[in-house]
């Protein structure tokens, strides 16, 4: 099986810590509906542009509701 490459789409600049638009922006690339992690600042946008945005423990509590 061979990866794929994303391009970004579109730049984002709409984290708190502009290091972490770069998973704002492979989201919109791969048309994601969730991105998941424990940063507290790229969990600050939740919900962003449709995406959530949680953390594990969330997911975990979302997902066995």
């Amino acid at each position: 099986m061979q990866g794929a490459w994303l391009s970004r789409s579109e730049r984002v600049t709409d984290c708190r810590d502009a290091k972490d638009n770069q998973y704002l922006e492979l989201a919109l690339a791969s048309g994601a509906s969730i991105i998941i992690g424990g940063d507290a600042d790229l969990l600050v946008p939740h919900p962003w542009r449709g995406v959530g945005i949680l953390s594990p423990a969330a997911y975990l509590t979302e997902v066995s509701a």
